[in-house]
């Protein structure tokens, strides 16, 4: 648990990323800004700050400035 984690990469330098349970429910928001990495790497954990369970993901990258959006899905295995 300690090491665990995520890692979105090459992200717009301006974006947000939803993570979403395969039912539809947000697990955690957050923003991407920097010009120099795409990269972010994310904990596993939700909103509240508790470590996800394992299971199907789905996540949506939101371009800030032009809306575009990327989805794409990740499974979690303990």
């Amino acid at each position: 648990y300690n090491n665990s984690g995520l890692r979105f990469i090459h992200l717009p330098a301006e974006c947000y990323i939803t993570i979403y349970t395969v039912s539809g429910e947000i697990v955690d928001y957050f923003s991407h800004s920097s010009l120099i990495d795409g990269d972010h790497f994310w904990d596993l954990k939700n909103a509240h700050g508790r470590v996800i369970s394992p299971g199907l993901y789905i996540y949506v990258v939101t371009e800030e400035e032009t809306g575009l959006q990327f989805v794409g899905k990740f499974a979690v295995v303990r």
